[in-house]
């Protein structure tokens, strides 16, 4: 069954003005095993504290995920894994439909890596969509040639792979959004996930998707700061009416579906109505594959 077939079978009637999308088919296309978040100096501690005072247990665990998941309305979620498959497995089968992985890739050791997100991909490939990077968290170029055995890997094996655009200790040395471009270029049978947490650095990375039919957003569209000023950034609903919706998806980019997850949603109230479910939901499916709504 193709992508769009999917879609049309999932499909929960028409979307009305001020409703989110499909109450309960929000895909999250981004969560971080909390390990491999502090790993990545990806925490934010004010909301890490919401998060561990609600459904996360003090092991830091991947516990109570889809609890939480229920209380905001996120069908599926997409799970950046590395060390806690295991945990992942265990709450996959306890809860059938709602989790499937991104197989992390380390790119400090390109070769290690892609054997490790190789593993994961094979291994279980009824559980994981494609890999997932952090180049931006080293400040690396995703244009390096060490980096090509996992793009041509992906495209030999139709995996997406996820670029994290921003973020982590070397967060001043992230990639330009050029450099997703050249990739889309090189690689045009490669389907490209760009992560942003937040709108700000949003605009440059949205001219490049009429460009690049292989090339996609994922974010939140939040602000770095709740004090800042309504036109000091772009923000989702402004993104989705510049270029669009059939590119962007809905990621949290957080470490787990907790407080921060309501804020993310509001985000995605103010598209508008007529792109909700694409950035909500359709655009995921048809990018990662039909199991993100399969029961």
């Amino acid at each position: 069954m193709s992508n769009d077939s999917a879609i049309m079978r999932h499909e929960a009637g028409p979307v009305v003005p001020g409703e989110a999308p499909a109450a309960g088919r929000i895909v999250d296309v981004c969560l971080y095993e909390p390990s491999l978040r502090s790993g990545l100096e990806l925490l934010q501690p004010a909301e890490d504290s919401l998060a561990d005072s609600g459904t996360q247990g003090e092991a830091g665990g991947l516990d109570g995920v889809v609890e939480a998941m229920n209380r905001v309305g996120v069908r599926t979620t997409c799970v950046v894994l590395h060390q806690e498959v295991e945990e992942f497995l265990r709450l996959r089968a306890q809860h059938p439909g709602r989790l499937v992985g991104w197989a992390h890739y380390d790119s400090l050791q390109p070769e290690r890596g892609l054997d490790a997100a190789r593993a994961l991909c094979e291994e279980h490939a009824e559980a994981f969509v494609g890999v997932a990077t952090a180049f931006a968290c080293y400040g690396q170029d995703p244009r390096l040639k060490v980096f090509a055995p996992l793009y041509e890997y992906c495209v030999q094996h139709g995996l997406p792979v996820l670029l994290r655009a921003e973020g982590g200790p070397q967060a001043e040395m992230s990639p330009r959004p050029a450099a997703f471009g050249v990739l889309a270029t090189v690689y045009p049978r490669l389907r490209i996930v760009c992560l942003h947490d937040t709108a700000a650095k949003l605009a440059g990375t949205a001219g490049l998707l009429a460009r690049f039919p292989n090339l996609f957003l994922a974010t939140n569209g939040g602000r770095k700061s709740d004090s800042a000023s309504p036109g000091e950034l772009p923000d989702l609903a402004a993104l989705v009416r510049a270029v669009g919706s059939r590119q962007i998806m809905f990621a949290s980019g957080g470490r787990a579906v907790a407080a921060s997850a309501d804020r993310n949603l509001e985000a995605l109230s103010g598209v508008p109505w007529r792109h909700r479910a694409n950035v909500g939901w359709r655009t995921a499916v048809r990018v990662l594959g039909p199991r993100l709504l399969e029961p």
